[in-house]
Formats: C-alpha cells, structure tokens, sequence
C-alpha cells in the first residue's frame, strides 16, 4: 500500500476507534436523569404557584393516556412531474 491509503486507513481506523470510546462513556441512566422522576414516581407540586387552569388539568385521570401517531391526509392532487 502505498503512503496515502496507509494514511486513509489510519485516520479511519483511529475515528472508528475514538467514536467508540466516546459512545462507550455515554449512559442513558446517569446522574441527570436521577435527579428527574420517572413515569411511575408521583411528582408534589406547591399548590400556591400553580394556575387555576393547571389546577384543573391535574384532577383529571391521566392514567390512560397514550400518545398515538396522527394519521397523514392523502391529498388527491399531483405534481407537474406525476
């Protein structure tokens, strides 16, 4: 292999190498997230700081509440091109 690939290859190589290590430090349940609760903890909110409306909004039931995806129109009209 002549000079250039030999440079190609290491510098290749050396990111592929420094990616890994960068991804292998990253934890998805580190400190920051300890400090925020999760789905299941109950949060106590002051009630003094807390508006009428969202006073409201917290005595609903949220048990069952699911995020669903919002389904796409298909529109009838076309492009110059189709």
């Amino acid at each position: 292999m002549n000079d250039i690939k030999k440079a190609k290859w290491l510098i290749g190589a050396s990111a592929v190498l420094l990616s890994a290590g960068l991804l292998s430090q990253l934890n998805d349940k580190g400190a920051v997230t300890d400090s925020t609760p999760s789905n299941n903890q109950q949060v106590k909110i002051d009630q003094s700081k807390v508006s009428k409306k969202e006073k409201e909004l917290l005595q609903l039931d949220w048990t069952n509440f699911e995020i669903t995806k919002a389904t796409t129109v298909k529109k009838d009209r076309q492009t110059r091109r189709s």
